[in-house]
């Protein structure tokens, strides 16, 4: 769905003077507001996490980072779900501070709508949000450890899934036509 409003918005936005003073104004309020609401959502679920007498154990494997081997992990929900908020948190400011050097700088006028209406879809997708928020039930993908989303981009950093990727380099090269191959078959048939 948030392909299809980033489309919408980019397309609505054509139709709007992106460089009048007031369009300016109103799309900054409008981020401003997104921003604002992100942050009380933050301070909100980190004092729901915060006051939460889950007990439930949670093990997960902690991926390779930096030269450090994998980890299995266990902990409570409650640490679990900390980690998981710092995470959502630091993405949150992290996107603001940098959207805002882009804005400041290069006075980019469609990143600040198109947050501006991405963000509040982001921060009520998050499944903390759900389950301290929302209330739903840490039950099937709401269930502890969460799966991580896929990446759009992943199908492209993969080889086929019927060919390993060294056979698919070893077969590719062996195969090539070396330039001492080809002259090696004019010659054969210039002396026939």
């Amino acid at each position: 769905i948030q392909n299809v409003v980033v489309m919408a918005v980019l397309f609505g936005s054509n139709k709007i003077d992106m460089t009048a003073p007031e369009t300016i104004t109103i799309i900054r309020g409008v981020y401003a507001a997104s921003q604002l609401l992100a942050l009380c959502v933050i301070g909100w679920l980190y004092k729901q996490i915060g006051s939460s007498t889950n007990t439930e154990t949670v093990t997960y494997t902690e991926p390779a980072v930096m030269g450090k081997p994998e980890e299995t992990v266990t902990c409570t929900a409650v640490e679990y779900d900390m980690k998981q908020w710092k995470a959502f948190a630091n993405q949150i400011v992290m996107g603001m501070c940098i959207l805002g050097v882009i804005h400041t700088y290069w006075g980019a006028i469609h990143p600040l709508l198109i947050q501006g209406i991405l963000t509040p879809l982001n921060v009520f997708d998050n499944k903390l949000v759900q389950i301290y928020i929302l209330g739903k039930s840490a039950e099937g993908p709401l269930a502890r450890p969460f799966k991580a989303d896929p990446s759009p981009f992943a199908g492209l950093m993969s080889p086929p899934e019927d060919t390993p990727a060294e056979e698919t380099t070893t077969e590719a090269i062996s195969n090539a036509p070396t330039e001492t191959t080809e002259k090696k078959k004019k010659k054969n048939k210039k002396a026939d």
